[in-house]
């Protein structure tokens, strides 16, 4: 068979800093325009003092408030993820981003089951390492020959690691939502895709299954109207 194309992901980044960085520039713009109408329209809401006497327009504020902020989540995931396409395909920003949404909605249930196992698994993560760090940070501090500043047990000291802790693994760890979303996206356009790329046997079996899990549920879906 043909060989898999050697450094993925080495020629991934390359075309994205070739080809893409203006795509992704326009990424960061939209999602910037958006925070910044959320952060003025809170601003401008705060300041109208008429609104203390009229409460269901400081309602609507509130439920226009709380729509921006989820505009603005929405076109934080899809522009995540129209960069990855964009480092595929080389496309711009708005085909992108379609394909994206595309891909995602189409396999909303897989999506979802994978963000939640990996949300969970990361989250363990994130609790071990802090866990660890406190742990051996107190026993270093409870170690003989160590001189302590201050009688009893050092809980600053101890809140302090672990906050610091927590906020490393945080930052390491969501380099692997990347990853995991990278590799999600890549195998739905693998199994759209009439001609997929080569991959190893056990990712060919897996694609396969699923297109024929897919044919038979539309078998059944046409069998039943």
């Amino acid at each position: 068979g043909e060989n898999i194309v050697g450094y993925p992901v080495v020629r991934s980044l390359l075309r994205l800093i070739s080809y893409q960085l203006g795509t992704a520039a326009f990424g960061s713009l939209v999602v910037s325009v958006i925070w910044m109408a959320r952060i003025t329209f809170q601003m401008a809401a705060r300041r109208l003092k008429v609104l203390k006497r009229m409460p269901a327009a400081g309602a609507v504020l509130c439920m226009v408030q709380c729509c921006l902020g989820c505009v603005e989540w929405i076109m934080k995931y899809i522009n995540r993820n129209a960069v990855i396409v964009a480092a595929m395909h080389g496309e711009g920003y708005c085909w992108s981003a379609g394909r994206a949404f595309s891909l995602l909605m189409s396999n909303i249930l897989r999506v979802a089951a994978v963000s939640v196992a990996s949300m969970s698994l990361l989250l363990m993560g994130k609790l071990f390492i802090t866990a660890a760090c406190v742990l051996v940070a107190y026993a270093w501090l409870n170690a003989p020959g160590v001189v302590k500043n201050v009688s009893g047990t050092p809980v600053t000291t101890l809140v302090v690691v672990g906050a610091s802790a927590w906020l490393v693994a945080r930052l390491f760890l969501n380099v692997y939502v990347v990853v995991i979303d990278s590799v999600l996206l890549c195998f739905f356009e693998d199994g759209r895709s009439d001609k997929p790329l080569p991959v190893t046997r056990q990712i060919d079996g897996w694609v396969k299954k699923e297109k024929i899990f897919e044919e038979d549920l539309d078998e059944e879906r046409e069998g039943k109207r």
